[in-house]
């Protein structure tokens, strides 16, 4: 289990590579010494993750090929509107 504090930006940066083969994430919103477990569901069923993804590209600081994880944690309508947002940029 990891336990990370997400910045303002939403971008968090580690040096931990990505585990391989099969697992089923679990995400948890932590406050107040206190935890909640965030839904990750298909749409309609009110999840908060969304647009898991997997990429690979250049440390733009160390020029190396490196692995990323990538999801959105909010609203399925929160989510949409950036989606839509995003495409028109």
């Amino acid at each position: 289990m990891y336990v990370v504090v997400i910045p303002p930006d939403g971008r968090l940066r580690t040096s931990t590579g990505l585990e391989t083969g099969s697992a089923k994430d679990e995400y948890y919103y932590y406050s107040n010494n206190s935890s909640r477990q965030i839904p990750a569901t298909g749409w309609g069923a009110g999840g908060m993750i969304w647009g898991g993804n997997v990429s690979v590209d250049k440390d733009p600081v160390t020029n190396r090929e490196v692995d990323y994880l990538g999801f959105f944690v909010g609203t399925e309508a929160q989510y949409q509107a950036a989606f839509q947002r995003s495409d028109r940029d």
